[in-house]
């Protein structure tokens, strides 16, 4: 097994500091060189719809995780933030009510 690179507690503290104050976020960052650089963040994996069997695979991220649940959707939003809340809140809700989700 390769030895994890020099800059690895760095980068978790970068990501801990870029993910304060969200329920869920993956933050992609890259050593090249030695430089460490930012690739993404992604708020909700595959679009928040934990379905094609990822619940048998990550059984644990699944419970604990819920986009229903997060801030965004549990705190009453305005404006466009508003239409797109109530927007993804009635895809999660459909999504949920099928039988294979």
């Amino acid at each position: 097994m390769e030895p994890a690179p020099a800059s690895l507690y760095r980068v978790f503290e970068l990501a801990a500091r870029l993910a304060a104050g969200r329920d869920h976020v993956r933050i992609d960052l890259y050593e090249v060189d030695g430089v460490l650089h930012f690739s993404e963040f992604t708020f909700y994996n595959m679009a928040g719809r934990f379905g094609w069997g990822i619940q048998k695979e990550f059984p644990q991220m699944t419970r604990l995780w819920d986009l229903s649940r997060s801030w965004f959707l549990t705190e009453p939003q305005s404006g466009w933030r508003g239409a797109y809340a109530r927007w993804l809140k009635s895809r999660i809700d459909r999504i949920a009510a099928q039988p294979d989700a």
